[in-house]
């Protein structure tokens, strides 16, 4: 529901009630949110806002492995809904001189009820995958900026987050706070579009986000094993996901030529680059040992890739 409190101030509310069903558990939320929005002058407005959310999907990953091996798992008798409580507050302004909208927004996040592999977990062969997880809880805070010009020959925006994400698990990392490994420190976003006339347009993007976190090895020492008759190789880890990925960086060309805008028939030609400057995003990590220091090595995922394409609509 919407409600004018006064000629400046306006109230947004509502509850939602969702469900899961599984067997041997019945989970419910109840899921209250509500926004208000007080306008300053013409162009200059606060907002704030608060929302409870209940997610029946678990997402899980290893932060050893620096690689796309997460798993969506469902909720089960003993594996309970995520439950989070979101708050948030921002300024939001117009520039009618440069027609621009500027905008700034805080956020807190709590979660309740992730899950993670236990240490040592195994993943492969595994019928009894359930026993691997543990649950814990988690929050997530930050800052976004917003600069947005919306007409024009010229349009585009500029977006930057400043966040963090941590985890909290009595059987992880001996108890202490530890980043997500989705935690991302920087994530900047610089998108612009330019229509030259009404059949060639221009656009370009340049994206850049912080690596990805992950659990490395540092070291290793000798240990004879139970029967001693052998000798074995003990790995020693950081702390848990201590160690970022290099950040990933690239840059995006789009040409667009429309023929016949004003015909029953339009088509156009598409010619995109994809990754301009060839600079791949490390998507794993190697492990190498001269024999007497450790090497990470990071190859590359996605380098230069050119596009052309073919549009047409009637």
């Amino acid at each position: 529901n919407e409600q004018k409190l006064t000629s400046k101030l306006s109230t947004y509310y509502g509850l939602r009630i969702s469900s899961a069903n599984v067997r041997g558990a019945f989970y419910y939320g109840i899921e209250p949110r509500l926004s208000m929005n007080y306008l300053v002058g013409d162009l200059t407005s606060l907002k704030a806002s608060y929302s409870i959310m209940s997610q029946y999907m678990h997402r899980v990953s290893s932060s050893s492995i620096a690689l796309p091996t997460d798993l969506w798992y469902p909720v089960t008798s003993t594996v309970k809904p995520q439950r989070s409580h979101q708050w948030s507050a921002g300024i939001f302004h117009g520039i009618e001189r440069w027609n621009l909208n500027l905008s700034m927004e805080g956020f807190y996040k709590t979660m309740d009820n992730l899950i993670e592999y236990k240490e040592g977990a195994r993943l492969l062969l595994n019928d009894n995958f359930e026993e691997e997880l543990i649950s814990g809880d988690g929050e997530a805070y930050g800052l976004e900026f917003l600069i947005r010009k919306k007409s024009g020959p010229i349009t585009g925006w500029v977006g930057y987050t400043l966040s963090k994400a941590r985890r909290n698990f009595d059987l992880l990392n001996n108890g202490l706070t530890y980043p997500a490994k989705y935690d991302r420190t920087h994530d900047l976003s610089v998108v612009g579009m330019i229509q030259l006339n009404e059949k060639i347009s221009f656009s370009v993007v340049w994206v850049y986000t912080s690596g990805a976190r992950y659990t490395a090895q540092t070291g290793q020492y000798l240990m004879p094993n139970a029967s001693l008759t052998n000798v074995d190789l003990i790995p020693i880890y950081s702390e848990r996901n201590a160690v970022k990925l290099s950040p990933s960086h690239r840059l995006d060309f789009n040409f667009i030529l429309k023929n016949n805008p004003k015909k029953k028939f339009n088509s156009e030609w598409q010619i995109g680059v994809y990754n301009f400057y060839n600079q791949a995003t490390p998507y794993r990590v190697n492990v190498r040992y001269n024999g007497k220091t450790f090497q990470y090595v990071q190859p590359g995922f996605f380098g230069f890739i050119p596009s052309l394409s073919y549009n047409f609509s009637f």
